[in-house]
């Protein structure tokens, strides 16, 4: 299957989330109560995970063996940041729409990559052959997500106080 299919979706996902972004803080939390909202930051982004690598994968099949990339791999490598990239964009533009600017949220978002990057399958070189790493980052995830509902630490709000000071 061609590539383009999957960076139509995940274009078409990150142009969602960016609409989601300039809806009104109080809506956005009367839909995720508690730490659901910040829990969501993980699948969502685990989804968008699997449009990029399919997108910035070589062609071909994807399960065929050794062709799976995790974070070892350059695709791999390359879905990673760009997830990643779009988390700090998107926390960006909340700050600018009036909404928190969370770093906690760009480290959820990171989570579902890595997820999806350390899953382990058969017949792969570039990937853990124990679920170890997932669980570590799933729980990782899970805590980082309920402390940014409980209270926002000082770190969370590093891209927030760098994104007043540039104007």
């Amino acid at each position: 299957m061609p590539r383009w299919p999957f960076a139509a979706l995940a274009l078409a996902q990150m142009g969602a989330l960016y609409w989601m972004a300039d809806q009104p803080q109080s809506m956005a939390a009367a839909m995720t109560p508690g730490p659901i909202g910040n829990l969501l930051h993980i699948p969502i982004n685990l989804v968008l995970a699997i449009f990029v690598l399919r997108a910035v994968s070589p062609p071909g099949p994807l399960l065929r063996p050794g062709a799976w990339y995790g974070l070892r791999s350059r695709a791999g490598l390359a879905c990673c940041i760009i997830v990643f990239l779009h988390g700090v964009l998107d926390e960006s533009h909340q700050f600018y729409t009036g909404r928190t600017c969370s770093v906690l949220d760009i480290l959820l978002d990171g989570c579902g990559a890595l997820i999806l990057l350390l899953l382990p399958v058969a017949a792969s070189a570039h990937r853990p052959s124990t679920w170890k790493p997932v669980i570590i980052v799933a729980v990782s995830g899970i805590l980082i997500a309920i402390i940014g509902w409980m209270a926002r630490p000082w770190p969370d709000r590093v891209l927030e106080q760098l994104l007043q000071s540039i104007g």
